[in-house]
């Protein structure tokens, strides 16, 4: 269900959202969190940010690393 949460954050542009409900859905060992749909949910909003590198992460199922305080400077900007 926090999943829906991070797509409605998605459709809603807001991307810091959707990135920081994904992440929190990945940091967490849960069987009901389908790893790969959260992926490409982040992937889809690094291509919106035209953050390319990060996004073929996210499509190849890999995580990308962040500083936590990215999130928090993108959303000042």
């Amino acid at each position: 269900a926090r999943i829906e949460l991070a797509k409605l954050a998605y459709a809603n542009s807001s991307d810091d959202e959707c990135l920081t409900r994904c992440y929190e859905l990945l940091s967490v060992e849960n069987p009901e969190v389908d790893k790969s749909e959260v992926l490409r949910l982040m992937g889809r909003v690094y291509e919106r940010q035209a953050d390319h590198y990060k996004a073929a992460l996210c499509f190849a199922g890999m995580v990308p690393t962040i500083n936590p305080d990215d999130l928090s400077t993108q959303a000042a900007d």
